[in-house]
């Protein structure tokens, strides 16, 4: 279940954040993406729990967002 959750947030991560190859997608696009299958299949315990929590998750993450790109 461990290797579960990083893994489900490596995938958010990976979808919303920008890389040399490709821009970063919108929260709602990467979440709707999570919960159709698209990035692979996660317990559904985790899958209820995303969408429990899917709305807080931008706000949680926008000051440690602004944090590491003021560090670069």
């Amino acid at each position: 279940m461990s290797a579960q959750i990083v893994s489900l947030a490596d995938v958010y991560d990976a979808l919303t954040s920008e890389r040399c190859y490709k821009a970063a997608l919108p929260h709602e696009k990467a979440v709707r993406m999570i919960l159709d299958g698209a990035c692979g299949a996660f317990h559904p315990l985790l899958i209820e729990c995303l969408t429990e929590i899917a709305e807080r998750i931008p706000a949680e993450l926008r000051p440690r967002k602004a944090r590491r790109q003021s560090e670069m």
